[in-house]
């Protein structure tokens, strides 16, 4: 553990929370947003996978979580078109 036992956050951690988030947030095209989305909740299962007991995971759980939304929300839309 770090100074202080705080724990850091994995690297895994971090880029699954980015893609999920920048998915979720920016007005994207289908085609950018759905394969970030679904991108970051992949990482974030490998992540959570690795159980590396010295790093926290949050970024992980929030990148599985708002990326399946970002994923049902998206094929929700797309089945209105069909």
């Amino acid at each position: 553990m770090s100074k202080g036992g705080k724990k850091k956050d994995s690297t895994l951690s971090v880029i699954s929370c980015i893609l999920a988030g920048v998915a979720f947030i920016l007005p994207l095209p289908i085609i950018l947003s759905f394969p970030m989305a679904l991108a970051g909740a992949i990482v974030g299962l490998v992540d959570i996978g690795t159980k590396k007991e010295e790093y926290r995971h949050i970024g992980s759980w929030f990148g599985i979580i708002v990326g399946i939304i970002e994923v049902v929300f998206i094929a929700v839309q797309y089945m209105r078109f069909i």
